[in-house]
């Protein structure tokens, strides 16, 4: 294992302590916030993935953000529209 690195089973400690705690403890999330912790979720899980894969990261931004743009270009459209 290189100086530095974390091990594999570090991300699954925290996965299973964030479980634990959520089950423990009464949090509730706004409905606002729903979308946005659901993005921060996957683009956690990207990150890993990308890392896991030898994928540099700024393609995973560049992916989603040009995920984003296209499906803002398509609301404006359909506004715009009226479909």
């Amino acid at each position: 294992m290189k100086v530095g690195a974390s091990p594999l089973w570090l991300p699954i400690v925290g996965l299973l302590a964030g479980i634990v705690v959520g089950s423990l403890l009464s949090i509730s999330i706004p409905a606002d916030y729903s979308r946005y912790t659901a993005m921060a979720i996957l683009a956690g899980s990207l990150t890993f993935l990308g890392d896991r894969l030898g994928v540099e990261l700024y393609y995973a931004a560049v992916v989603a953000f040009g995920v984003r743009l296209f499906n803002n270009l398509a609301i404006i459209r359909r506004r715009i529209l009226g479909c």
